[in-house]
């Protein structure tokens, strides 16, 4: 694009500067300070140059980490028990997907010396879920859920509280109670299940 505007006289810096792009400084200093430059010639010449060369000019840029780690997301919540070959397919493409993002932007984050994640995903465990996903076809949805890291965190609480002689017993307590819990949830989950099986059908 800079290329065009140079061959019209609308920049009057070389093409090298702004390298393709219209945002690069160097270009807007050139184009604000022509007093030949208006919206109308710009749109012009830029259509101009898009025709012939619509495939070399307009590439798709490529989705960010959170765009595929939320279709990943959407595609488990969605998909059933047992997955298709789409379905796995996809899940697995967007998780390889959000592993490579990743990968550039932790470099860049090294490169810059700046800590920009707010939230880190464990990365460990999504290399699980992509590895059964492709070889087992089975939604993880289905065996994993966050009671259990939330349990961890239950179990810390216990062991900074408690004395030291009486710990165990106040973990085998905790324990003892979370099973009950799920005991009386069962039945209800059990229902719920049932219902949504016969919808489907």
């Amino acid at each position: 694009m800079a290329r065009l505007l140079f061959c019209y006289g609308l920049c009057a810096v070389p093409a090298a500067t702004c390298g393709g792009d219209l945002g690069a400084p160097g270009c807007l200093r050139a184009l604000g300070s022509n007093p030949g430059f208006c919206a109308a010639r710009a749109k012009t010449s830029i259509v101009e140059g898009l025709e012939p060369e619509s495939a070399a000019c307009i590439r798709p840029c490529p989705p960010d980490a959170r765009t595929e780690m939320a279709k990943f997301f959407g595609h488990m919540e969605r998909a059933p028990r047992y997955l298709s070959d789409t379905d796995a397919t996809n899940l697995f493409e967007s998780g390889k997907n959000f592993f490579n993002h990743f990968g550039a932007l932790t470099r860049m984050s090294l490169r810059l010396q700046k800590q920009e994640f707010l939230l880190r995903p464990k990365l460990h465990v999504l290399t699980h879920f992509l590895m059964d996903l492709k070889r087992y076809r089975t939604n993880p949805r289905m065996f994993h859920c966050y009671v259990d890291e939330d349990s961890m965190g239950l179990l810390k609480r216990i062991c900074l509280k408690a004395h030291v002689r009486h710990r165990n017993l106040h973990l085998m307590r905790c324990a003892k109670l979370r099973l009950r819990a799920m005991k009386r949830l069962m039945p209800r989950l059990n229902r719920v299940a049932g219902v949504r099986a016969k919808k489907k059908r």
